[in-house]
Order: structure tokens, then C-alpha cells, then sequence
């Protein structure tokens, strides 16, 4: 499958979920999903694809627990992880790569006038 294809097909999923779920979980998942993946990202850098969803919705679902929230549906979380996920790396893709600052010498600093 072509990737724009891929990805209008996810975005529509997206948008016909978000209309169908309670607000009270909707707030919860536009909450906590983008922080979650985020997290899940940076403690699990060496795990796979799969390993790092599965702990987003393994925090997700503790997050409902702790919450006392009814918990949604595994796909409806599976789809605010990838727009989450979707969103991160778009927001990679779009910031330039720094250089790192140059390196101001100790003599420059302190020469005399």
C-alpha cells in the first residue's frame, strides 16, 4: 500500500472514532496519549515497534484504572497512540538538526582593552 494511502485511511479512522466515544474519555485520551507515547518512547528506545505500543497501551489503561474512567476499547486507544506517534515524528521531520553552538575560547573572553 502507498504511504498517503496509509495514512488518509488512519486520519479517517481517527476522525470517526473520536466522534463515537464519550467526551469524558475523549478528554482522557487527548490527554494522555501524546505524554504516554512520549514516555514510551524515551524509556524503550532499543524495543520495537510493537513492544513500545503494547507499553503505550499497557500506561493508557492504568491511566483509566487510576483515573475511574470506563476504559475504551483497545482499537480506539490503538488509534490516539498512531496519531500520537504520527504527530511526534511529523514534528521530527519538521525541525531543523542544530549545530551545536560554537565554542567560545578562554583568551577571546578575557582579552584586554
Amino acid at each position: 500500500m502507498n504511504q498517503p494511502i496509509i495514512l488518509a485511511l488512519i486520519v479517517y479512522i481517527y476522525h470517526q472514532v473520536w466522534q463515537r466515544i464519550p467526551e469524558k474519555q475523549r478528554n482522557a485520551l487527548e490527554q494522555l496519549a501524546t505524554p504516554i507515547v512520549q514516555m514510551v518512547e524515551q524509556q524503550y528506545q532499543n524495543a520495537s515497534p510493537q513492544e513500545k505500543k503494547d507499553a503505550a497501551l499497557h500506561a493508557i489503561s492504568l491511566a483509566f484504572t487510576a483515573f475511574n474512567l470506563p476504559e475504551p476499547d483497545d482499537a480506539v486507544i490503538n488509534a490516539f497512540i498512531e496519531s500520537a506517534v504520527f504527530e511526534m515524528n511529523r514534528l521530527k521531520a519538521a525541525t531543523p538538526i542544530t549545530q551545536p553552538l560554537p565554542q567560545i575560547s578562554r583568551t577571546s573572553q578575557f582579552k584586554k582593552g
